[in-house]
């Protein structure tokens, strides 16, 4: 079993468990399962769930790794497909599957790919778990490249962005 599928059920489901049994199935450590970029870290970021299940999920994965370990898998790139590209694209009827889904699919950091395509409270009740629990602050690249994918999805006022990227979290 390669890493892409000890990932798959985490990614695709949430399933932590399975992942987690595949890994020791195959006697892989956990900061080693990698494909494409693609850890548990960032899986657990990208997981395929609802929203309000989101943050329990990133917090039992970050139970898994140091503060160190952590930070290094988060701040890999993750070669996939933009979401708003994804969407363009099942709008147009394209069935992506593992073979084709590769020429669509560039590098991106998780914070490039991840918010706004997850809603704001997740991304503040993340930021709130990297310092409180994980002692790690976001870097103005990062925070920058995220206000702006907010801005620009125009899903939220300005009035709710200031409030979240003013908060002590950001300074």
């Amino acid at each position: 079993m390669d890493n892409a599928e000890i990932l798959r059920p985490l990614l695709e489901k949430g399933d932590l468990r399975k992942t987690l049994d595949y890994a020791e199935t195959e006697q892989k450590a956990l900061f080693d399962i990698r494909s494409e970029g693609l850890n548990l870290v960032t899986a657990s970021i990208l997981a395929d769930i609802a929203s309000m299940y989101k943050t329990d999920l990133i917090r039992k994965v970050g139970a898994l790794f140091s503060s160190a370990e952590y930070c290094e898998l988060l701040n890999q790139k993750v070669f996939t497909i933009a979401p708003e590209k994804r969407s363009r694209l099942k709008d147009q009827g394209v069935i992506l599957t593992p073979e084709n889904s590769v020429q669509y699919s560039e590098w991106f950091n998780i914070f490039e790919i991840a918010f706004p395509w997850l809603p704001l409270s997740v991304f503040e009740d993340f930021v709130a778990y990297l310092h409180d629990d994980k002692s790690l602050m976001l870097d103005k690249e990062s925070i920058d490249i995220v206000r702006e994918n907010f801005t620009n999805s125009k899903r939220y006022s300005e009035r709710e962005l200031e409030q979240i990227f003013s908060s002590e979290y950001f300074k």
